[in-house]
């Protein structure tokens, strides 16, 4: 795609909009960005089908524009519960002129995507599932390609042990023809700080190279079948890796606005009791980042008065709890309980607000 950027036209950006999604867009934006009292992160929330994403195009739209003479760079993240609604979605958000777009990327492939980031104004669209939730899996084959060539390169150890423990369940023939193209690819569109910035973080991590260094021996070159302990210890130690190189690489991206469509199913992802909020908590704890978080409103208010609330008023402030990171989840809950306990009565008893 064609590097030239063009401010975008505001005016084309809100022609479709209806006059109560107008006023959201212009709230909120104040909100985010003009108002003396400006906040880092605001909750959209309305029902299916009121245009929630035509309102998350004006609020890019218009702070892009407000952020056009002031950055050399504009980073856009989006975030989407999965990949078939990133797709569908990340084109109607594009405010037109030229953007760079990466679909679905994975935070562990940022260093192979950062060179086609270098334009005016990039989107990337993240998944959590793919792109902050680690957990103990391999990732795909790209992934452990890319650690094998940065673990070839900077540890110096064997390539044919290394190559077997990042085999995971590939069959041997099929992983070492890959091998040879996937690392030549990957050699040639390394993005040299990125990798810089994955050995300075795997360095300050001795543990990972002392577990390599012990499992590399008891696998080896050749053995085929691996299971029961050496299995989950060799999906741990490259889940590891993978987190360390996702981390390393988030920190480049630096993005200027997130949004986090479908907010309401986020819950491991915001949960800071969970390993899930890790990378999750670097990308919306940079300096000056605006996160719009976007949710549907599925929660059953519309319930008898004489039906317990606790349970809808727990689930609906654990939500709220991971945009308030400046209190405990206690806290946050402890906050909101008696608001929302009161909106509650109001609906369903009569009672004034």
């Amino acid at each position: 795609m064609s590097d030239s950027v063009n401010r975008p036209d505001l005016d084309r950006v809100m022609a479709g909009l209806k006059d109560f999604q107008c006023e959201t867009v212009d709230h909120v934006f104040g909100r985010l960005y003009t108002d003396p009292d400006a906040v880092s992160r605001f909750l959209v929330a309305d029902e299916v089908g009121l245009g929630k994403t035509l309102v998350a195009r004006g609020i890019i739209g218009k702070a892009i524009d407000h952020l056009w003479d002031q950055m050399e760079q504009i980073n856009v993240l989006y975030i989407c519960s999965n990949q078939a609604i990133a797709r569908q979605n990340v084109r109607r958000l594009w405010t037109g002129g030229g953007t760079q777009f990466q679909h679905a990327t994975r935070a562990t492939l940022l260093p192979l995507r950062i060179r086609d980031m270098r334009g005016k104004l990039n989107f990337v669209s993240f998944t959590p599932g793919t792109s902050f939730n680690m957990g103990h899996r391999m990732g795909r084959r790209e992934e452990r390609v890319l650690l094998y060539h940065l673990l070839r390169m900077h540890w110096r150890v064997s390539p044919g042990r290394l190559s077997n423990m990042m085999r995971g369940n590939v069959a041997p023939e099929i992983w070492r023809a890959e091998l040879g193209w996937r690392e030549k690819e990957a050699a040639a569109r390394l993005d040299a700080g990125l990798a810089a910035a994955f050995r300075m973080a795997l360095d300050s991590k001795p543990k990972l190279r002392q577990e390599y260094d012990e499992l590399s021996v008891r696998i080896g070159a050749r053995r085929t079948h691996i299971v029961g302990e050496m299995w989950e210890r060799r999906c741990a130690l490259i889940g590891e890796l993978r987190t360390v190189l996702a981390c390393s690489s988030v920190l480049a991206l630096q993005p200027q606005l997130v949004i986090m469509d479908e907010f309401q199913r986020f819950r491991s992802l915001l949960s800071s009791e969970e390993d899930t909020s890790r990378l999750a908590r670097i990308v919306f704890s940079f300096p000056g980042v605006r996160v719009l978080l976007l949710s549907a409103t599925p929660y059953k208010w519309y319930t008898m008065a004489s039906t317990r609330s606790a349970r809808i008023t727990t689930r609906i402030s654990a939500r709220l709890s991971g945009s308030c990171w400046s209190m405990t989840r206690q806290e946050c809950v402890s906050w909101m309980r008696p608001s929302l306990s009161m909106a509650r009565r109001s609906t369903t008893q009569g009672h004034r607000a």
